[in-house]
């Protein structure tokens, strides 16, 4: 098959987010099958054609919010050139939208990661009841909305999933909220998680032979639980006062603050600095490193489609705590690959930790669970075929059975 893949995100010409590793790992493991695949995406710069790991690339210079009508034109020169036979592309900011429109002939299928509607509610939750209040009321003065509003592209997002060919989610989670939330039927709807290439350098990593560091992993917002660690870390030093914590990842705005998250947790925490490491964005090259230098990850999301942090940590052999929402009890095998707590409660969260970190044993069972589960279950050939299905046969007919709903 010729596939082209359509999505604003994609390294290095965009700041890049689960969709865009999403992308770079099936287009690889798409072509590494036989099939032609293609990738358009978006560019913080300039516009250009260019080849990644045997894949082509046109990246087409746009602000995201604008991707969708910007695309339209560079696909239907190189579609009128080689004849795409599926069209895929993100359910977030309706990539494929106009193109599908344009060609409805075209095979169109929306691999569901987290639509507007359901990062705006996510938004609102993280904030708290008065907070919420204070923000609502300052964007009123100023004649704006809150960060949560609801975007004009979320019923774009919802028209390009009713109108695919197929519709592909990540987990059962996200599947569920789909089918509820959009009203989509369950037949058009396939559960296949993302394919994501094995790492040599994360499955070498020999398991935790101590519990003495603890890395919180992945951008640091409201949304990933920044701030339900945050809260918790007093009580984990408390019990645990030789124990190491970490910060991996990028900093992002923070809206209860209006400010840099970060910053806000560095005050936060200013009495606990000496115990503390901020280690700010890391290269996912150098991420083998980061695992390597810790024992138990952390991961307090408000909510997670699928969870690549996650699946990273299992193939690390990395002892979890993870929030017991959307994909990770899947992920985890429902507590039997990693601790599972309830989510925005950092004293069921800062126990869990510890008693993790009191215990090297479970940490190694845990650790070497979740890789056996991550390289077999989470196989990426398995489910690059799973997908490939998909795209020829449409919704869960071409699925494999332990992944339908």
């Amino acid at each position: 098959m010729r596939i082209a893949l359509v999505s604003f995100e994609y390294s290095p010409f965009t700041r890049v987010g689960g969709i865009g590793i999403y992308v770079r790992h099936a287009s690889a493991l798409l072509r590494e099958q036989g099939h032609t695949v293609e990738v358009f995406c978006g560019s913080d710069t300039e516009s250009g054609v260019s080849k990644e790991e045997g894949v082509r690339v046109e990246r087409i210079a746009s602000h995201p919010e604008q991707f969708r009508e910007a695309v339209l034109a560079p696909f239907l020169k190189r579609h009128a050139e080689v004849v795409f036979d599926v069209l895929e592309g993100p359910d977030y900011g309706a990539d494929t939208l106009r193109i599908a429109e344009r060609l409805p002939e075209l095979r169109h299928v929306v691999r569901l990661h987290s639509p507007s509607a359901l990062l705006a509610r996510l938004w609102r939750d993280s904030c708290g009841p008065l907070p919420r209040v204070r923000m609502t009321l300052g964007a009123w003065r100023r004649g704006s909305y809150p960060p949560w509003h609801v975007v004009a592209q979320a019923g774009l997002e919802q028209e390009a999933v009713r109108q695919a060919s197929a519709v592909i989610a990540p987990s059962k989670a996200m599947a569920a909220w789909a089918i509820k939330a959009w009203g989509l039927g369950q037949d058009r709807i396939s559960v296949v998680p993302c394919p994501y290439r094995l790492d040599s350098r994360l499955t070498s990593l020999p398991l935790p032979h101590n519990s003495a560091t603890v890395s919180f992993v992945g951008r640091i917002d409201r949304l990933k639980g920044a701030h339900v660690f945050a809260e918790a870390i007093p009580r984990i030093l408390k019990k645990c006062p030789g124990l190491r914590i970490r910060f991996v990842g990028r900093s992002t705005y923070c809206p209860v603050t209006k400010g840099d998250m970060l910053e806000h947790l560095k005050s936060r925490l200013k009495k606990f600095a000496s115990c503390i490491d901020f280690v700010g964005p890391v290269a996912y090259e150098k991420m083998n490193e980061e695992y390597a230098a810790t024992d138990v990850c952390v991961l307090p999301t408000l909510w997670e489609s699928y969870g690549l942090v996650c699946l990273e940590s299992m193939l690390a052999g990395r002892a979890i705590v993870a929030s017991n929402v959307g994909a990770l009890p899947e992920l985890l095998d429902h507590g039997k690959c990693g601790q599972l707590v309830d989510a925005r409660h950092p004293r069921l969260l800062a126990d869990a930790i510890v008693d993790l970190v009191e215990s090297q044993g479970m940490c190694m069972q845990m650790g070497q669970r979740a890789r056996e589960r991550a390289t077999s279950v989470y196989d990426p050939e398995h489910l690059i075929r799973a997908q490939i299905k998909c795209y020829a046969d449409g919704a869960v007919k071409g699925c494999p059975e332990r992944f339908c709903l």
